[in-house]
């Protein structure tokens, strides 16, 4: 597999695999900003880590690619439980924003794993797009049963919502594309102008991504199933 350069590497971590697909994946979280909860859904999914950065000076983390949420959230030096983590703890007060946000956070999986502590914000910078300034995330301080996400700093959450990614970065990353890699290896993650480029150019076949019930989750119109 050739790695175009302006694409963000996707690793993938077998351990992390056979551990979060055991869990039913069910996110909701509790800020003053919204009172939106999420509603619990059944899905195992595999995990791929990308490198992103928080911070000027940019402090590099590890995050778990998760497009079943809109969640973003970070292990944070003022952590607690289930603290241990391949990169730095992230110091919130060295945060870049001019207000920076002290909302309760929770987000809370099937297994009854959860992650809680208070909302952060600071200047992200991912691949070669524009600092995305004042951007939003949970400062994990209590990681339950932590372990199975195995030295991972947190989530990217990619999914759809106001805390996404895509929904915090303006016009710069509305579209994003992903490569699943065979076991064993890396894929690309692709976002902005270089995903439409992409896409624009490749011969493959497209489908609507349309709402739910859930607006946070990407859904398809299944036509049917055949069986060789």
């Amino acid at each position: 597999m050739k790695t175009l350069p302006s694409g963000k590497r996707l690793n993938r971590n077998q351990a992390g695999v056979r551990s979060i697909n055991k869990k039913q994946n069910r996110h909701y979280y509790n800020n003053s900003l919204s009172d939106n909860g999420l509603d619990p859904t059944n899905s195992d999914y595999g995990w791929f880590t990308v490198n992103v950065s928080l911070g000027i000076p940019q402090q590099d983390y590890n995050l778990i690619v998760d497009t079943s949420s809109h969640l973003t959230w970070v292990r944070c030096q003022s952590c607690i439980e289930g603290c241990k983590s391949d990169n730095p703890l992230y110091d919130p007060s060295k945060s870049s924003c001019k207000d920076t946000l002290s909302n309760p956070f929770k987000v809370v999986y099937g297994d009854n794993s959860f992650t809680n502590g208070i909302w952060g914000c600071d200047t992200l910078t991912i691949d070669d797009l524009d600092l995305i300034m004042n951007f939003q995330f949970g400062c994990g301080q209590t990681i339950i049963d932590g372990d199975n996400f195995v030295g991972a700093t947190g989530f990217l959450g990619l999914g759809r919502g106001e805390f996404s990614l895509t929904s915090q970065s303006g016009a710069s990353v509305q579209t994003f594309s992903y490569f699943v890699p065979e076991n064993g290896r890396d894929g690309n993650l692709h976002l902005g102008n270089v995903a439409r480029t992409i896409s624009n150019a490749c011969s493959n076949k497209f489908t609507p991504l349309l709402e739910g019930y859930n607006k946070v989750y990407y859904y398809l119109n299944l036509i049917g199933i055949s069986v060789a």
